[in-house]
């Protein structure tokens, strides 16, 4: 009984990795095969664990960022493309502290090269894609603003240099006399007598 016990729990248990590891591949992640530690401020090559689709030899790798939990520190990898010769990926640590990555840590993924990136035969025709780079060209000329400016000596400025602080730019207070503080001051005829005071 204990026999048949122990081969149900393996069984289950290589079930579940095999499980993982097709997640794995059908999720596109890319894993640490080691520990590894990566100074302060420093860079350090990494080997992977990757899923390489097909009979390829290379995968492309997406950038991944990740930022410190305080938000002074960030870390991660550059877009790459790893060989199956060589898969490792560089692992950035812009932060302060040493990063630790732990075996088995997802670091990145790896979409599918025929899904994720362009093919020759999907960019259409030459001459479609130099008509989209004219009109692309056309947009840009139109939006940039015509100057009729001429040397850099003749531009007059803007505004005036500004004398002192701003307190000194104020105009300062007008002073009427209260003999002609009645004919300075305009008052609606239509108001009353009591308005108007």
């Amino acid at each position: 009984m204990t026999s048949l016990w122990s081969k149900f729990k393996a069984h289950r248990q290589v079930k579940k990795y095999r499980k993982e590891e097709w997640n794995r591949i059908r999720n596109n992640e890319v894993r640490a095969s080691v520990d590894q530690r990566i100074s302060a401020f420093s860079s350090a090559l990494l080997p992977i664990t990757v899923y390489f689709p097909g009979n390829s030899n290379s995968v492309y790798v997406r950038k991944v960022l990740y930022v410190d939990n305080d938000q002074t520190g960030l870390q991660g990898i550059s877009d790459t493309l790893v060989s199956r010769e060589n898969s490792c990926i560089q692992v950035c640590n812009f932060s302060p502290k040493p990063y630790y990555i732990h075996q088995e840590q997802l670091v990145g993924y790896a979409p599918d090269p025929s899904k994720y990136l362009d093919k020759p035969s999907q960019g259409g025709s030459l001459t479609l894609q130099k008509s989209f780079a004219g009109l692309i060209q056309g947009i840009a000329t139109a939006l940039r603003p015509v100057s009729n400016i001429g040397s850099v000596s003749q531009v007059e400025p803007l505004i005036e240099e500004v004398q002192g602080s701003p307190k000194t730019q104020e105009l300062p207070p007008e002073f009427v006399s209260s003999t002609r503080l009645s004919t300075e001051v305009n008052i609606n005829p239509d108001l009353t007598k009591e308005q108007q005071i």
